[in-house]
């Protein structure tokens, strides 16, 4: 829904689509235009329609909602692979950043097109994970000027965190520790 930000006014469903089950509309982010909003949404079948061995349950996938229409676009992603958000904006708004789970356990932070036209490329090092994408151990935002990803890995406890350049450039190691916030302050022009 779209609500004024006072509360007030009636609540505008934003949706068309009902939801798939209790996992859908999660991992939400704004567009920094507002026009867009992506969510994750689960299931438990593949494209084709098979249902997914139970041994490896639900897989998540990334969705781009176009709030004027309500048209809901899923991210493509490569066979047998799923994707976990939130699916962050880079801050023109073209790009979207958020997590590739790979069914042998693992994880990759990927970027794409945040239109849904796909060019999903993978950003840093694949880090391991469950099978599932339920608890991807990552949080990752663009950096002001959108030409890399500021990205913690690990929990509250202890963690890592780098400057991962779009371009492939290496990584730069940003330290290592407990609880962390990842954001950079913009300069001022």
């Amino acid at each position: 829904f779209a609500i004024a930000p006072d509360g007030t006014g009636k609540r505008r469903p934003l949706s068309t689509a009902p939801a798939n089950n209790e996992f859908d509309y999660q991992s939400i982010a704004v567009s920094p235009d507002g026009s867009h909003v992506t969510f994750t949404r689960w299931f438990s079948h593949g494209p084709d329609g098979r249902p997914y061995p139970s041994s490896l349950g639900w897989l998540p996938r990334v969705y781009v909602l176009d709030i004027a229409t309500g048209t809901e676009v899923a991210l493509p992603t490569p066979a047998g692979t799923g994707q976990s958000g939130p699916a962050v904006y880079s801050p023109d708004g073209a790009l979207v950043a958020y997590a590739r789970v790979y069914r042998e356990g693992a994880f990759q932070i990927v970027v794409a097109n945040a239109d849904g036209s796909g060019n999903e490329r993978t950003i840093g090092p694949r880090k391991p994970g469950p099978t599932d994408g339920t608890d991807v151990a990552a949080w990752w935002n663009f950096t002001p000027d959108g030409t890399a990803l500021l990205v913690r890995y690990g929990n509250d406890e202890w963690g890592t965190t780098q400057m991962l350049p779009l371009d492939g450039s290496p990584a730069t190691d940003l330290g290592t520790g407990g609880m962390d916030f990842i954001d950079m302050q913009r300069l001022r022009p």
